[in-house]
């Protein structure tokens, strides 16, 4: 009753901010939500408890809940956690930072208050911070038909730079899902011409402060049917993807990894469906700060316990809940990318 209770506060306090966010006409002109009331949360990862080998929801009621969550990103120093939130026409950036041993009611991020956001990776020493926009490349105000990756650069205060556009890697097509690893080098989805499939992983080396052309990471790893949401290693060693052209287990567009060589070539990627326990599509990969956990996105609903019954009674219940059908926030001990006991 008391842990219900938690997570019926939390939520009620992320939902006054993001239906704030909606009925705005712009969302800079909302002030965050704080209440009294939401749950003192302290810890690592919000406190929560640290998963095994199954997957588990993170932080339910108060990340994953009835709205659709996407990505997983923590700072470097494991104090900020941001995650994407579907609120209707777009999405959002949210933020929870740990302050004084306590973490914070989430709110809009100030980068996201204007245009929708989502898809982020933080560099390695937590300056800048990679997203993906459909905001204005001119500055008119008009939105862009296609996402582009933007970046912003922390300041002297501790907050965020206005975004600036990454016009060395951008196209006229959209460009997202941004992955750098910890030399610079970024990771990234495009549809651009000359591509294998829909979408296709590149890969931008960064040196002496620029962006090299991006290169296609080729037909071992990109296929015609399309691949997405790339999380490369930091040091380069693996990349993490979710695909439909790749041999399938019991997942349609199941995640998959591959293994970087020395000579830069790609293995021949394997199928994370049993290591995920997955029986749909899984999405969003990333690893946390220190290396311990995988976080991803899914939508996994569970309408019904082991034994049949219904796990909720009213459909105003099942939409406030997580694993309702809309995408939650999923994390796993990440031992079965060390010691190797991936699908075949």
């Amino acid at each position: 009753m008391k842990r219900s209770l938690v997570y019926i506060v939390a939520l009620c306090a992320v939902l006054v901010t993001l239906v704030s966010i909606a009925c705005a006409p712009h969302v800079e002109r909302v002030s965050p939500a704080t209440t009294a009331e939401f749950p003192a949360l302290t810890g690592p990862y919000l406190g929560q408890s640290p998963p095994g080998r199954h997957p588990e929801l993170f932080a339910p009621g108060i990340v994953s809940t009835g709205l659709a969550e996407l990505n997983s990103v923590f700072t470097p120093d494991g104090k900020e956690f941001y995650y994407a939130v579907d609120i209707g026409m777009d999405w959002v950036i949210m933020v929870t930072r740990e302050r004084n041993g306590t973490w914070s009611t989430p709110e809009v991020a100030s980068f996201s208050r204007e245009d929708s956001a989502v898809d982020l990776s933080i560099s390695a020493d937590g300056q800048r911070l990679f997203y993906c926009s459909n905001r204005s490349r001119s500055g008119s105000g008009e939105r862009e038909h296609n996402l582009d990756i933007w970046y912003v650069d922390r300041t002297e205060d501790g907050e965020w730079s206005e975004p600036t556009n990454l016009a060395a890697i951008n196209s006229d097509s959209s460009e997202f899902y941004p992955s750098v690893t910890a030399d610079g080098t970024l990771y990234f989805l495009s549809g651009r011409d000359g591509g294998l499939g829909r979408n296709d992983i590149y890969r931008s080396q960064f040196a002496n402060g620029e962006y090299a052309e991006p290169e296609n990471l080729g037909p071992v790893v990109n296929t015609p049917g399309g691949e997405g949401d790339a999380f490369i290693a930091p040091d380069e060693s693996y990349i993490i993807f979710n695909s439909s052209g790749h041999k399938r287990g019991p997942a349609d567009g199941s995640l998959f990894i591959s293994y970087r060589s020395d000579d830069a070539t790609w293995s021949t990627p394997r199928n994370l469906s049993s290591a995920m326990q997955a029986d749909r599509s899984d999405f969003c990969p990333m690893l946390s700060p220190d290396g311990k956990y995988f976080f991803f996105s899914s939508a996994r609903p569970r309408f019904a316990d082991s034994s049949g019954h219904l796990t909720w009674v009213t459909l105003t219940e099942a939409q406030s809940r997580p694993e309702n059908g809309n995408t939650d926030i999923y994390w796993i001990s990440a031992d079965f990318i060390r010691d190797g006991s991936l699908a075949p």
